[in-house]
């Protein structure tokens, strides 16, 4: 479907006005969880000190954007919300709209936003083309009108199983967009964890493109783990989290682990289990409901410094999102993870790999009750810890803050590439 944009008017708004700094323009889709905004601010605070001029706009459709401590010469442009159903169909999350209708109202906000603000340099998160193609027409109209703007895809280090991200960026759209429309590819990742050129079959015109940076750290880093420890009152008991990222898909984890506590008059450690903003009210006070009946657990709904809790932790449950497994390791905390395998496979690529290098443990969703991750998390707490066999690179915020310098540096007008097609 082709959406016609109505271009009236905004002819001069690339001209007029005056510069200061640089911009940086980030889009984050959002359309589940929090992993995608919370990854935008990290790169967000790593601009922002290595560019202290820098002015950065966030377009993100996440709910909880307002929830988060914010970078200096940040702002976010809300757009609406969109969802997943349960096999992995966009559908909008609160407006009363038809998908044709949110995207093309998502795609419009997107268009103006860019050529209002101006960008010397737009870094798109995951999304090549935006979430259902909505950004295409304002990555296009930049190039078009500003060939000085530094076009740049930003992926975690898995997107999906190889086959379909094959199948997808087969496709003419993403094709073309990462072969003429990208100047550069961040992977903030690792080759030795999972080596995303040859994974995904990129063709050299491509893969010439990509940067390795390495994972990103938590950031601000976390409190000490006595600080965050005595902040929490845990008067020397043990403590184990269990999060499950923004909460949308994450309730059978959670449900399993207050079933592995229930009846049980002290464990011998205390449990955290933060639910996410996004789980249903209903699920959310059954299962406040049943913690308020187990000893030492606290549920929580959402913490914006979720790495003091991992700092906190004796050990530390997770689905494998990349935000969770990152803060796990980098705070160096025995970890299971408990991934998702739908609608996509990327978190158990990741919890597999990670698994492999001795850097956490896997448990099978298909095989999850409250025994076996009872089990699996006392293996834990006992000391019984896989040993690492790789040391993760964590540099990568300040190497994409150096990277986006060095695209921005002598920014000039150049030939425009050929033309996207979308």
């Amino acid at each position: 479907m082709r959406i016609p944009f109505e271009t009236e008017g905004d002819e001069n708004l690339l001209e007029s006005g005056s510069r200061g700094g640089p911009r940086v323009l980030l889009y984050s889709h959002d359309t589940y969880g929090l992993g995608h905004f919370r990854r935008s601010l990290l790169l967000a605070r790593a601009i922002a000190r290595e560019l202290p001029e820098v002015s950065i706009l966030c377009a993100t459709g996440s709910p909880r954007s307002h929830s988060f401590p914010l970078p200096p010469r940040f702002d976010y442009l809300k757009l609406p919300s969109i969802t997943k159903d349960a096999e992995g169909r966009y559908r909008s999350r609160v407006l009363d709209l038809t998908l044709p209708e949110l995207r093309a109202l998502r795609s419009r906000i997107l268009r103006s936003a860019a050529l209002a603000f101006r960008p010397d340099l737009v870094l798109v998160d995951q999304a090549v083309l935006g979430t259902e193609g909505e950004f295409l027409p304002g990555l296009r109209a930049l190039r078009r009108r500003s060939p000085g703007t530094r076009l740049v895809f930003g992926s975690r280090d898995v997107i999906d199983a190889p086959e379909r991200v094959i199948a997808d960026w087969g496709r003419p759209g993403p094709r073309e967009a990462l072969r003429d429309l990208y100047d550069a590819i961040f992977v903030y990742g690792s080759p030795e964890v999972f080596d995303f050129p040859a994974e995904y079959r990129l063709p050299p015109s491509v893969a010439g493109k990509v940067r390795f940076l390495g994972y990103l750290a938590p950031d601000p880093p976390p409190a000490t783990r006595e600080a965050a420890r005595a902040a929490l009152g845990l008067e020397g008991r043990r403590m184990v989290l269990v999060t499950v990222g923004g909460g949308g898909d994450g309730d059978l984890l959670v449900r399993s682990w207050l079933k592995a506590l229930r009846g049980e008059a002290d464990p011998g450690y205390d449990s955290i289990v933060v639910t996410g903003p996004l789980m249903s009210p209903r699920k959310r006070t059954a299962f406040r409901e049943e913690a308020a009946r187990a000893r030492g657990v606290r549920l929580l709904e959402f913490s914006p410094n979720l790495p003091d809790l991992v700092a906190a932790a004796d050990a530390v449950v997770s689905m494998a999102g990349y935000n969770a497994v990152c803060e796990a390791v980098w705070c160096r905390r025995p970890a299971l993870f408990v991934p998702r395998r739908h609608p996509r496979l990327e978190q158990s690529l990741r919890a597999e790999r990670f698994a492999r290098l001795g850097l956490g443990r896997v448990l099978d969703p298909d095989g999850l009750s409250p025994r076996a991750l009872r089990g699996a998390v006392e293996r834990l707490l006992s000391g019984d810890v896989p040993r690492p066999r790789i040391a993760l690179d964590f540099q990568g915020g300040e190497r994409a803050a150096r990277e986006v310098a060095g695209l921005l540096e002598g920014c000039r007008p150049r030939p425009s590439h050929a033309a996207v097609r979308g």
